[in-house]
C-alpha cells in the first residue's frame, strides 16, 4: 500500500488543519506531461515555502480561474481549465496567493491519477 502522501511532500505537509478538498477544483492544463507537475516537480520557485511547492496550482471557482487566465495571457492563453470534483478521501486544500489561488495537496494515488481525474470545462 503506497504512504498516504506522496514521499517528497516534507514532514507536515499538508498541514492537519488545512480544509479538506470538497467540490469542484479547477486548474490549467495544456496538454503536457507538466499539466499536474507542482513547483517542486519542476524545479522551479525554489525559494518559496517547501509545502507549497509541492502542491498543485487550483482555484475552487471558474470565474477565478478565467480570471487569473486572462491577467496572465502572455503565459496562459494556450491554456484550457480542466475541473474535478474532489471529496474529503482526495486531499487538502488551503487559501495561498492571490484571490481566489488555492494550493491543492492530492494523495498519493489521487495525485497519479490526476489526468483521470480532471475534465476540459473551459477552452
Amino acid at each position: 500500500m503506497p504512504p498516504e502522501w506522496p514521499e517528497h511532500f516534507p514532514a507536515n505537509c499538508p498541514l492537519p488543519s488545512d480544509a479538506d478538498t470538497d467540490g469542484d477544483m479547477f486548474h490549467l492544463v495544456n496538454d503536457s506531461d507538466r499539466d499536474f507537475k507542482s513547483s517542486f516537480d519542476k524545479k522551479e520557485r525554489k525559494n518559496a515555502p517547501p509545502c507549497l511547492r509541492v502542491a498543485l496550482s487550483c482555484y475552487r471557482t471558474l470565474k477565478d480561474i478565467q480570471e487569473h487566465r486572462k491577467a496572465f495571457a502572455a503565459i496562459f492563453r494556450d491554456h484550457k481549465i480542466a475541473c474535478a470534483t474532489l471529496s474529503p478521501i482526495h486531499g487538502k486544500i488551503r487559501a495561498t496567493g492571490s484571490k481566489g489561488h488555492h494550493s491543492l495537496w492530492l494523495r498519493t494515488v489521487h495525485l497519479a491519477a490526476c489526468h483521470s481525474m480532471f475534465a476540459i470545462v473551459d477552452e
